[in-house]
């Protein structure tokens, strides 16, 4: 994901899915919803991502159009989003390699916690509702939205992240050559707090109007 702010980009996210031929491309997207009272949604969440799957295409298919159907269950929930859209061979390969190794890293981090108490450093406070949903795709061709406009204003509203997360019902996976989701903490009693998205490590998220 970009180490560069979100207002440094402004420019690029109102061309968005650009409109030249694409031989490949990569993109993103990250959700972060209010879990409090939402156990269920979680726990579906935790267990469509988690459950054994044969790697064919049908399979993705399904687990996928389960996902979909889920998050967007959560849609009134929704906090704060991201969205990342990398065309070229090399960009979008980098662009996919470099989201696992940060989302995994955090992962690795997210382990050692478990079972101590809050440290202060890694949780700036105990009132732990939010959870971060995202899901990558390295796909060759286009987005199904190629060539299409869409606005800032457009893509950062819950409706416009529900939108997007649809788009992956769209997709043709027989050209997806690798993909990846995550749901994080990955502890069901973990989660974190509003405070905790003030780390410049999540500096990139934007926040959606109500």
């Amino acid at each position: 994901m970009s180490d560069q702010p979100f207002v440094d980009r402004r420019g690029f996210f109102k061309k968005i899915f650009g409109g030249s031929t694409v031989s490949r491309s990569f993109f993103a997207i990250q959700v972060v919803f209010d879990a409090a009272g939402q156990e269920e949604i979680r726990s579906q969440i935790q267990r469509v991502i988690d459950a054994p799957g044969d790697e064919s295409v049908e399979e993705k298919r399904s687990m996928y159009k389960r996902l979909v159907a889920t998050l967007v269950e959560a849609e009134p929930f929704f906090e704060y989003g991201y969205f990342e859209y990398v065309t070229g061979v090399e960009a979008a390969q980098e662009a996919f390699d470099q989201w696992v190794l940060d989302i995994e890293a955090a992962f690795a981090a997210e382990e050692e916690e478990i079972g101590e108490e809050i440290d202060g450093y890694r949780r700036i406070s105990n009132s732990q509702r939010y959870i971060v949903v995202s899901a990558l795709f390295l796909i060759e061709g286009a987005h199904p939205f190629h060539g299409q406009e869409m606005a800032q204003s457009e893509i950062y509203t819950r409706a416009g992240m529900g939108k997007l997360l649809d788009s992956i019902n769209r997709l043709n996976f027989t050209r997806v050559m690798a993909d990846a989701t995550y749901l994080v903490p990955g502890s069901p009693e973990d989660g974190f707090s509003w405070s905790d998205f003030a780390d410049e490590g999540w500096s990139y998220l934007v926040s959606l109007p109500f």
